[in-house]
């Protein structure tokens, strides 16, 4: 009797586990790059999945092939046994390879320039009681997650900093600083800097459009290294003036740089938000860069 009751369990069991959903990726929490070698880039991600199933999954040997019509764009792993609780979302560290060159130059262009990139999913694993399984599923892979995640991961208020900022000339039109700015490339590859898009404004959080920043394009940072870049901040003098007496009277103004570096990685462009302050005295001509 207690051998048929295993038996009729063992198959329930099968029976359950052949009838699940595919789990789905909920959100890209973090992204590193590991190494890029043989256009294969290597990546550790810690990722958010949902199993809307009523029943928990775990398991080890979990392997997600990704798909891009017919392109196979790389493969995920992990390496540690797993489990995911039902009807939740649980978080799980895959380790994932890129095929840089499976993918046609044209093709390639056209994903980046893509919102969100429909993806196919082969998710595999081995369960509790040793079967292997296997199901399809989609996953639309925002580009905006992407980018935040190699962001938090990479980049930080301490990896681009203001220094050395001076006068450079004042006329009754405008202002212009020089400056250095720092940025530290904790890529383990080269970036390089495709374009900005910095802006002055009078309020930390945006307000009038006072000036504009120049920092130059095709920079290249090369990986593990801090790049000294000179930099232009360039401030419309009546535009500055005109956003409230109190300040003039006041004898300094706050000036806040807002906006993106646009930097390109192995043909992949991301924007790095940029939020610099500093404080400019035009009787003594001189400027305090505000550490925030």
């Amino acid at each position: 009797m207690k051998l048929l009751i295993t038996i009729l369990l063992t198959l329930q069991t099968i029976i359950t586990y052949s009838a699940i959903e595919v789990p789905k990726i909920k959100s890209i929490d973090s992204l590193k790059l590991k190494n890029d070698e043989n256009n294969i880039l290597t990546l550790i991600s810690n990722v958010t999945i949902e199993n809307t199933n009523g029943i928990d999954i775990s398991g080890k040997d979990l392997k997600i092939a990704i798909f891009y019509n017919k392109y196979n764009l790389g493969i995920g792993q992990c390496d540690e046994n797993f489990k995911l609780e039902s009807k939740s979302t649980s978080p799980v560290k895959i380790d994932i390879q890129l095929y840089l060159d499976s993918i046609p130059e044209n093709l390639r262009m056209k994903l980046f320039e893509m919102d969100s990139i429909p993806l196919k999913m082969e998710l595999s694993f081995k369960g509790t009681l040793g079967i292997k399984h296997k199901k399809d599923g989609e996953f639309n892979l925002k580009f905006s997650d992407l980018q935040s995640a190699l962001i938090n991961s990479y980049f930080s208020d301490e990896e681009i900093e203001l220094k050395d900022m001076k006068v450079e000339s004042s006329t009754m039109m405008t202002t212009k600083f020089g400056a250095i700015l720092s940025i530290k490339n904790k890529f383990p590859i080269d970036l390089l800097i495709k374009n900005t898009e910095i802006n002055i404004f009078d309020l930390k959080k945006g307000g009038t459009k006072i000036g504009l920043v120049d920092i130059g394009k095709d920079l290249k940072i090369e990986k593990d290294t801090i790049s000294q870049i000179p930099s232009k901040f360039i401030i419309d003098n009546n535009k500055a003036a005109a956003t409230g007496f109190g300040k003039v009277l006041s004898g300094y103004f706050d000036y806040y740089a807002i906006g993106n570096i646009l930097l390109t990685m192995n043909d992949l462009d991301f924007k790095v938000p940029i939020n610099l302050h500093f404080v400019y005295y035009p009787l003594s001509n001189k400027v305090k860069i505000i550490q925030e």
